[in-house]
């Protein structure tokens, strides 16, 4: 984690969620469901340089991880990558 960075705990979240800034995992789940499909096996919120984070990993219905970074403001995928 870079200088600066952290995460985000609940209450926090809560509170962001609140005031306009950023999607609700629910929001979120629903904007990408296809993506996301499968069993979440993992998720963290994260302050990276200014901007909040999902990181989120998921079995998939084919038996792969896939870990994805989404944007908690506007719910755009960042990145999204395989574990093995």
């Amino acid at each position: 984690m870079a200088l600066g960075d952290k995460r985000i705990d609940q209450d926090e979240a809560q509170a962001l969620v609140e005031q306009g800034q950023m999607l609700s995992l629910e929001q979120l789940l629903a904007l990408h469901a296809d993506l996301l499909r499968g069993q979440l096996l993992d998720l963290e919120l994260e302050r990276e340089q200014d901007r909040l984070i999902y990181e989120v990993e998921v079995l998939g219905e084919d038996g792969r991880v896939r870990e994805f970074e989404l944007d908690a403001a506007s719910g755009e995928l960042i990145r999204e990558s395989f574990d093995d």
